[in-house]
C-alpha cells in the first residue's frame, strides 16, 4: 500500500496551490463542525452515563429507606400488641388489685412475677416494672431496681389519664444516662368502673435491636448510613448514634432554620430523593421517609463524592479523548492553513510533515482513548490497522496487518465468529454502515469486549471500494453494566422472596384460624343457655375476630398472588368483565337499591381475572361508602386517550378528603374504623398493584358529601 494511501490525503492534491486555497475555507468549516460534533458527542455520552448511574443509586437508596421504615412500623405494632396482652385483661387486673391491697400476699406476688418474667427473657425488653397510681415502683423484673425515671413516671401518669396503651419515645435515664423507650400499659379495675390501679412499664434498650438495625447497611460503603430523628420544638433531634460522629443519640440538635441539611428538609415535609448536606456539612443524597404512626423521620443517605467516584474515571477518559481529538484536528488545520503562503516545493514538504504530525497526534489520541482504527479493502480482502488497533488486539504493531480470514480465526472469540461474519457480509451486500459489539481473544488468553463501527466508501461509479472504521475497547463499561445488572437481579430476587414469604406465611395461618373459629362456635353451641351474657359476648368477640382475621389473610393471599401467580396479559372485552363483576355483586346492589350504568367499554390488553378484581373492588367500595339520604348512583365509562384507555368509576357517595390521596392506596391504610365500615384495607392497594403491573396508573378525584371518581389507565 502506498504512502499516499495510508495517510488518507493525496500529496498530489496538496501540490496544487489553487485547489488548496479554495479548500481552506471548507477546511475551517469542517473543523468547526467536527469540533462541535466531538464535544457534543462526548457531553451526551457522559450525561447519559451519569443519569443511568444516578438513577440506579437513587433506586437503591429508596429501597433501603422503604425496607427500614416498613420494619420500624412492624416493630412498633408488635410492641403495642405486647401491651394489649395486659390491657383490660381481667385476670391480670385482678392479680394487681389483690397484690396492691395486700402486698404480703405471696401467692399474688408470685403469679405476677410469673407473668412479668416472660418479657425480659424474650430479649426485647430489659426491664418490666409495675407502678402504682402515684408512680411508685411496687414490683419489677429483675428485682431490686432504682426508682423509675421522671420520664417514665410522667408517661405513666399520661397513660392513666388517657386510658390507652402508648409508647414512650426515646428518653435518657437520669440515673445511668442510658437511652431507652418503653411501653406504658394502664391497668384498670373493670369491676369498679375501670378505676385506675397502676401502670405496667415494659422498658426497651434500643442498643439490642433498634440501633444495630438502623445502622446496618446492606452493601459495603464507606459513607452510607441511616439516620433516625424527630422534631423537638424548633430543632431536629437525632435519635441514634451516627456513623461519622460519636455520642449523637438524643444529643445532636440542628435548628430548623438550616434548611440545606437533609434531616431538616425531611422534617419540613420533603420525601423521596433529597439532595443537600448532612450533619458534617458534606454534600449527600438521600431518600427521606416519615415513619407512620410515630414522630420519627428516617433518611438513608450516601455522600455525593462516593456516588460520583465510579464516574470519575469515565469523565477523565471522555475529557482526554475529546481534548486529544480537538488538539490533533486543530493542530493539523493550523499547519495546513499556514502552508498556503509557502512556495510549492516547501508546501509539498510541509504538507507531508503536517500529515505525519497529524498521524502521530491521532495515534496518540487513539492510544489514550483506547480507540483503534482500521481499513478493509473489498477487492483484496486485506486490512490496514492503526497502532492502537494492534494494541487492542494484543498484537505487535511491527508485524503486517492480518488478513480478514486470519483475523477471524485467531483474534475473534469462537462463539462470535459466525455473528461477525454474517453482520459484515450483510453490511457489504447492502452497502450500509457496519456496526457490531463482540468479544476478542488476545494472545495471552484474556477476553475483551470491543465495539466496531465502519462506514462504506464508494468510487465515482457507485461501486463499494472499502470500509473505514474504528474499534473501541468497551470492556470496562461492560463490566460496570454487568455489575449493575447483577445488583438489579439481586434486588428483583429479594423482592420475589419477600412476596413468596408473604404468601406462605398467610397460607400457613389459615388452618389454625379455621380451628379457632370452628371450636369457638362449637363451644357457643354446646354451652348455649349455660353461660351468662358476658361469656356469650366474649365468645362472639372471639368468633368475629377469627372471621375478620380469615378475611384479612384471604385478602393478603390475593394481594401476594397478583405478581407471583399473575397470568399473562391478553386481549380482553372489558364490557364482558364489567357485566360479570355486576353479576357477582348483584346481592349487594339489590339490597342497597344502587343504580349502576355504564358506557360502551373497549377491548384492552390485560388479564381478565385481574380486571374483574379491579371492577369489583371499586364498585363494592362505592356501595360500602354510600350516603343513606340519597339513592346510590354508579357510572362506569372509558375514554380513548390515543396511546391508552382511561376508565372511570364515578359515584355520589360520602366522598374522600383529598389530603388522603397518597394514603388511600397503601395496604392496610383505612380512613374509617371497622365498626363504621367493614373491610381489611387491602382492596385499593390490590387495584393499584394490578393496574401498575399492566403498565397503567390509578388515582381519584373527590369532594366530601358529593362523591368520588376513581380512574385508572391501561395501555393499548
Amino acid at each position: 500500500m502506498s504512502k499516499e494511501h495510508k495517510t488518507g490525503v493525496s500529496v498530489r492534491s496538496l501540490a496544487e496551490p489553487g485547489r488548496h486555497r479554495i479548500g481552506g475555507f471548507l477546511l475551517l468549516l469542517v473543523l468547526t463542525v467536527l469540533a462541535a460534533g466531538i464535544i457534543g458527542a462526548g457531553h451526551i455520552y457522559y450525561r447519559n452515563l451519569e443519569n443511568v448511574y444516578g438513577n440506579e443509586v437513587a433506586r437503591k437508596l429508596s429501597a433501603v429507606a422503604e425496607l427500614k421504615v416498613a420494619e420500624l412500623v412492624q416493630w412498633r405494632k408488635e410492641r403495642l400488641m405486647d401491651g394489649a396482652v395486659f390491657f383490660k385483661n381481667p385476670s391480670f387486673s385482678a392479680l394487681v388489685r389483690r397484690f396492691f391491697e395486700n402486698p404480703v400476699d405471696e401467692d399474688a406476688q408470685h403469679r405476677l412475677l410469673v407473668w412479668l418474667g416472660k418479657y425480659p427473657a424474650s430479649g426485647v425488653y430489659d426491664q418490666v416494672r409495675l407502678l402504682d397510681t402515684r408512680g411508685g415502683s411496687r414490683l419489677s423484673v429483675p428485682g431490686g431496681l432504682n426508682p423509675a425515671s421522671s420520664d417514665t413516671r410522667r408517661a405513666a401518669s399520661e397513660a392513666l389519664q388517657s386510658g390507652q396503651v402508648g409508647i414512650l419515645d426515646f428518653y435518657r435515664h437520669e440515673h445511668n444516662q442510658n437511652i431507652y423507650l418503653s411501653v406504658q400499659i394502664p391497668i384498670l379495675d373493670e369491676t369498679d368502673a375501670n378505676r385506675p390501679l397502676g401502670v405496667l412499664v415494659l422498658r426497651i434498650d434500643p442498643t439490642t435491636y433498634l440501633y444495630p438495625f438502623i445502622q446496618h447497611w446492606p452493601t459495603p460503603s464507606p459513607s452510607a448510613e441511616t439516620l433516625l430523628f424527630r422534631r423537638d420544638g424548633k430543632d431536629v433531634l437525632y435519635l441514634n448514634d451516627l456513623r461519622h460522629r460519636a455520642n449523637t443519640a438524643l444529643t445532636l440538635r440542628v435548628p430548623l432554620e438550616k434548611t440545606n441539611i437533609l434531616a431538616i428538609k425531611a422534617a419540613l415535609g420533603q420525601t423521596g430523593i433529597i439532595s443537600g448536606v448532612d450533619y458534617r456539612d458534606v454534600a449527600v443524597m438521600g431518600s427521606g421517609r416519615t415513619v407512620p404512626d410515630s414522630p420519627w423521620f428516617l433518611i438513608a443517605k450516601m455522600d455525593t463524592a462516593e456516588m460520583r467516584e465510579p464516574l470519575r474515571k469515565q469523565f477523565w477518559q471522555v475529557i482526554i479523548f475529546v481534548g486529544v481529538m480537538l488538539f490533533g484536528a486543530g493542530t493539523a488545520a493550523a499547519l495546513l492553513w499556514k502552508q498556503q503562503h509557502v512556495q510549492l516545493l516547501n508546501e509539498k514538504v510541509a504538507a507531508v510533515t503536517a500529515q505525519a504530525e497529524m498521524s502521530r497526534l491521532m495515534s496518540e489520541g487513539q492510544r489514550i482513548a483506547h480507540l483503534g482504527s482500521f481499513e478493509y479493502v473489498v477487492d483484496t480482502r486485506t486490512t490496514a490497522w492503526s497502532v492502537e488497533e494492534f494494541n487492542i488486539y494484543g498484537l505487535n504493531p511491527a508485524e503486517p496487518s492480518p488478513a480478514y480470514e486470519l483475523m477471524l480465526a485467531k483474534c475473534i472469540h469462537p462463539d462470535d465468529v459466525a455473528v461477525l461474519r454474517e453482520a459484515f457480509a450483510s453490511a457489504m451486500h447492502s452497502g450500509s454502515v457496519y456496526e457490531l459489539e463482540h468479544r476478542i481473544v488476545r494472545p495471552d488468553g484474556s477476553v475483551r469486549v470491543v465495539y466496531d463501527k465502519a462506514y462504506p466508501i464508494f468510487d465515482s461509479h457507485g461501486r463499494l471500494v472499502k470500509y473505514i472504521g474504528a474499534t473501541l475497547d468497551i470492556s470496562e463499561r461492560k463490566h460496570l453494566e454487568n455489575a449493575i445488572g447483577v445488583a438489579m437481579s439481586d434486588l428483583e430476587r429479594s423482592n420475589k422472596e419477600l412476596e413468596q414469604f408473604a404468601y406462605v406465611a398467610s397460607h400457613d395461618l389459615q388452618e389454625p384460624l379455621r380451628m379457632v373459629a370452628s371450636y369457638t362456635k362449637l363451644l357457643a353451641q354446646k354451652y348455649k343457655g349455660q353461660l351468662d351474657d358476658k361469656a356469650q359476648k366474649y365468645i362472639a368477640y372471639a368468633v368475629d375476630g377469627a372471621v375478620r382475621m380469615q378475611q384479612l389473610i384471604n385478602d393478603l393471599l390475593a394481594y401476594s398472588r397478583i405478581n407471583t401467580q399473575g397470568l399473562a396479559s391478553e386481549l380482553t372485552d372489558s364490557h364482558a368483565v364489567l357485566v360479570k363483576a355486576l353479576r357477582n355483586l348483584s346481592v349487594a346492589i339489590s339490597e342497597t337499591g344502587a343504580m349502576v350504568d355504564h358506557d360502551d367499554l373497549p377491548m384492552v390488553r390485560i388479564n381478565a381475572s385481574q380486571l374483574l378484581q379491579v371492577f369489583q373492588n371499586l364498585i363494592s367500595n362505592a356501595i360500602k361508602f354510600r350516603r343513606t339520604a340519597d339513592r346510590l348512583h354508579i357510572h362506569v365509562s372509558a375514554t380513548d386517550l390515543g396511546h391508552e384507555w382511561r376508565f372511570s368509576v364515578k359515584d355520589n357517595g360520602i366522598g374522600i378528603d383529598m389530603k388522603y390521596a397518597e394514603k388511600i392506596f397503601v395496604i392496610f391504610q383505612r380512613l374509617h374504623t371497622t365498626q363504621e365500615y367493614p373491610g381489611t384495607g387491602i382492596g385499593l392497594a390490590m387495584c393499584k398493584r394490578i393496574v401498575e403491573r399492566h403498565g397503567g396508573r390509578i388515582g381519584f378525584e373527590s369532594e366530601i358529601d358529593k362523591g368520588t371518581t376513581f380512574h385508572f389507565t391501561l395501555p393499548k
